[in-house]
């Protein structure tokens, strides 16, 4: 007996900016009736930005329409179980991003759009096959933590100890330098903890 694997279609351009959409839409009636709800009201740029959550649409490309859609609005982005996707360098024209999950995703190598996005502060590109992480990763002043545990990592760049990390998490990677030794994990050994 043959096991029939189902994959799930590529979401079309217009569905996943109808998505989005949507997504962005239900978020801001949401707010609306948590600000009314409250005592006072907030100035725009004090308001809690939305979240978009797009794992496991099979995207495979996050496209330009999207981004400009989102840039203005969202704080956090979920983007995991969509197998290798891409991430066009305009994703750093979300300068409200600051959490980005690209989780489960098949990545062999580190996004390097990522880097362009100044105000990130949580980055989870766990569970993938990224055999490194740039030197460039120390423009990323606003990082705060990142996740990076089972993929294929061997070296961490020196530049992860000129940053303000909190936390780094790398468990499950063949780490080769710096040596497991030079490395103070917490207490659960999975994690590297950032002593100011």
């Amino acid at each position: 007996m043959a096991l029939v694997q189902s994959t799930k279609p590529v979401m079309s351009l217009p569905d996943l900016v109808t998505f989005v959409k949507n997504e962005l839409d239900a978020d801001e009636d949401r707010q609306a009736k948590a600000s009314a709800a409250s005592a006072g009201e907030l100035p725009r740029e004090s308001q809690t930005g939305s979240t978009v959550d797009l794992s496991h649409k099979n995207i495979n490309v996050l496209p330009v329409e999207v981004i400009f859609l989102i840039k203005d609005k969202v704080e956090r982005l979920a983007l995991s179980h969509n197998p290798r996707i891409a991430l066009p360098i305009e994703i750093g024209q979300c300068d409200r991003l600051r959490y980005l999950n690209l989780r489960w995703n098949k990545l062999r190598q580190f996004p390097m759009a990522v880097l362009t996005l100044s105000k990130l502060e949580i980055l989870d590109i766990s569970k993938n096959q990224i055999d490194g992480i740039p030197e460039d990763i120390k423009k990323m002043t606003n990082l705060k933590y990142l996740a990076v545990a089972r993929n294929q990592i061997k070296r961490l760049p020196l530049a992860l100890g000129e940053m303000s990390l909190v936390k780094l998490k790398f468990d499950e990677n063949p780490i080769e330098f710096p040596p497991p030794e030079a490395l103070k994990p917490s207490a659960d050994r999975t994690t590297f903890m950032v002593e100011p």
